[in-house]
């Protein structure tokens, strides 16, 4: 079974099976990626809210199961992102490869779905995680719901229960459980009642059994999917990138994080790249033209 990272010339050929792999900062992406492998160097795991480095990477094994759809001998490909909304990277730039790969994807007729990962020890819902949250809605919009999995990371963050007194354990799981329903009847409400699919991430067997629900799903033909909301912005109708959902998402979480480095005295630099992407999708951006055929 072949594992290896993909370079920008080389992530898509004939047959690939996408999961792009998405979540705020410290969710898990790159660790369930690397368990999904069994190859704990494959992805960089990092334990700091903003790493040293930024890159949406690609790895893949060839898949070996004929009995899904994805078929033996293709290529499944696991996307990772450094998070949809991290404060300290170039977030618009990140946005906009997802983006670029999910164009490139469609345009090649390539089967992909997204992955979206949440750190459910988390005990509320910070401001990066429900930027990102916010940023998904409107790369998927409506019609993509059916092909995106929510899943809970984190369940084995609970306290070990002292002199045998298990009280602690059962009060954890407790809120954890609490927190996932509230997740589903608020955050998550309208991503559910579209058709995304939501799962928990307890240890490596579900973590298999989540991959494998995603493959089986391609044997179910949605010959209505005409692609994510974004996908049929740009390619359909012919937006510019500040004129589509995700970009008004972008504009709108870059202001408030603007906003809330301006007003907590933050770094002058950090200010400054704020600015410059704010200012890009605050530009005037004209529809790209329809050419009429020559009769």
């Amino acid at each position: 079974m072949a594992r290896s990272t993909l370079d920008k010339t080389s992530i898509l050929q004939e047959g690939d099976v996408f999961i792009l792999v998405v979540g705020a900062p410290l969710s898990g992406k790159s660790t369930f990626i690397n368990n999904c492998f069994s190859n704990p160097d494959l992805a960089p795991v990092h334990h700091q809210l903003f790493p040293p480095s930024h890159e949406v990477a690609g790895y893949f094994q060839l898949h070996s199961d004929a009995s899904t759809a994805c078929g033996e001998g293709r290529r499944l490909v696991l996307i990772d992102t450094p998070g949809l909304f991290s404060w300290r990277s170039d977030d618009l730039g990140i946005v906009k490869d997802i983006v670029d790969l999910l164009l490139k994807a469609h345009a090649h007729q390539k089967t992909i779905r997204i992955l979206y990962l949440h750190d459910i020890s988390s005990p509320r819902m910070s401001v990066d995680v429900l930027m990102s949250l916010s940023i998904l809605k409107a790369l998927c919009g409506k019609v993509g719901w059916k092909h995106v999995w929510l899943a809970t990371t984190q369940w084995t963050f609970i306290p070990t229960g002292q002199d045998g007194n298990n009280h602690a354990v059962e009060q954890a799981s407790k809120g954890l459980e609490e927190r996932e329903a509230h997740l589903k009847a608020v955050y998550w409400k309208e991503c559910l009642e579209g058709g995304a699919h939501c799962r928990r991430i307890q240890g490596h067997s579900s973590e298999r059994a989540l991959i494998g629900d995603i493959l089986t799903s391609l044997d179910d033909i949605d010959d209505n999917f005409v692609g994510f909301a974004i996908q049929k912005e740009l390619q359909q109708d012919r937006l510019a990138f500040p004129n589509t959902e995700t970009g008004k998402a972008m504009k709108s979480c870059l202001m408030r994080a603007l906003e809330e480095e301006i007003k907590s005295g933050g770094d002058r630099e950090r200010i400054e790249v704020l600015k410059r992407q704010h200012q890009e999708l605050t530009k005037t951006a004209q529809p790209k033209r329809r050419f009429a055929r020559k009769q």
